[in-house]
């Protein structure tokens, strides 16, 4: 016969089990409730890789030209004004290691794809690589479906808001209780009327503007240089096999951002892509980042960002530099 006490004993514990359970899900449940609102509330929010996303979605089979890079790139390129189906997967902070998985993961998807446009802006070389923790790594996943991680990706890594609730919490507030009016998208994705910034802000007047940019990276690392270098490389062979064509475009930049540049920075660089010049057949170079005869004052959001004025200019010499140079 089992003993009353232990019996007993068991009744109790399981009795006492059962309530502490019941007590956990009646406090995390709420928990939950509020948070998938939040993220339902985060993913209604007009951001640029919504709208990219939806493009590749539905024109992604047509598409013949790719442009990545940085919020450099993000803000040139208005694939509006090329005259092949293009997509632009620039973002804030991306650096070469994040373009690679972004064209190696979604080259299926573009069967039509012939023409890759990288950026190499004056300092790309010797910055550091975006981390496996890098917080936009749940965006790539969540909309474009490209593994950033570095691992096996499991149900959280697609969790928007928890990737920065710091900016989601600040956008939620501004678009739903403030009615901030967001800055507006075409259907590729690219900001319009994006012309907000200390350019604006000083009237274009070149004696208001600040003579340095607080961006202007001149502090080198010769490591890092031969790291990227190595991977631009691993890159650019890829796309090779692949059989993609190569612009490599250095960026239109202002003349106080020029003058400012660290000569041993450039010059590093100047030589990687004149090697590259002459080891790869399938690859050109764009160079605008010196071109202050084109792109004014009255072009640009800030030092090295332009505006949807300047990316009109820049994204029409872009689509005539590569039916020039990659001709059907």
């Amino acid at each position: 016969m089992q003993d009353r006490k232990k019996s007993s004993s068991i009744f109790s514990f399981n009795k006492k089990h059962r309530s502490s359970l019941q007590g956990i899900f009646v406090f995390f449940i709420p928990v939950l409730v509020i948070y998938v609102i939040i993220e339902i509330m985060v993913l209604q929010l007009p951001f640029s890789y919504v709208q990219v996303s939806e493009h590749m979605a539905s024109e992604g089979k047509n598409i013949q030209i790719l442009a990545t890079g940085s919020s450099q790139m993000k803000c040139a390129v208005n694939p509006q004004f090329i005259d092949q189906q293009a997509i632009n997967f620039g973002s804030t902070s991306q650096h070469h290691n994040t373009d690679f998985n972004i064209i190696s993961q979604t080259k299926k998807r573009l069967e039509t794809l012939e023409v890759v446009v990288l950026e190499l802006s004056y300092s790309h070389l010797e910055l550091p690589h975006n981390s496996t923790y890098f917080w936009k790594n749940n965006v790539y996943l969540k909309y474009y479906n490209v593994n950033n991680f570095g691992r096996k990706t499991y149900f959280k890594d697609k969790l928007i808001f928890i990737s920065r609730p710091d900016i989601y919490s600040k956008a939620i507030i501004d678009h739903y209780i403030k009615r901030k009016d967001f800055t507006t998208y075409n259907r590729f994705g690219f900001e319009e009327h994006q012309f907000a910034g200390i350019f604006e802000q000083s009237n274009y007047d070149n004696d208001k503007i600040p003579k340095e940019s607080t961006e202007l990276n001149t502090s080198e690392s010769p490591y890092l240089f031969e790291k990227n270098t190595e991977f631009l490389y691993k890159m650019l062979d890829y796309l090779a096999e692949k059989k993609l064509n190569v612009v490599i475009t250095t960026l239109p930049m202002h003349r106080y951002y020029l003058i400012n540049r660290n000569p041993n920075i450039l010059r590093r660089r100047d030589s990687i892509l004149k090697l590259v010049l002459k080891n790869y057949n399938n690859v050109r170079a764009f160079r605008k980042e010196e071109d202050s005869i084109n792109f004014k004052t009255i072009d640009f959001i800030n030092h090295n960002h332009l505006n949807p004025r300047g990316a009109e200019k820049f994204t029409i010499e872009l689509n005539t530099f590569i039916k020039e140079q990659f001709p059907k």
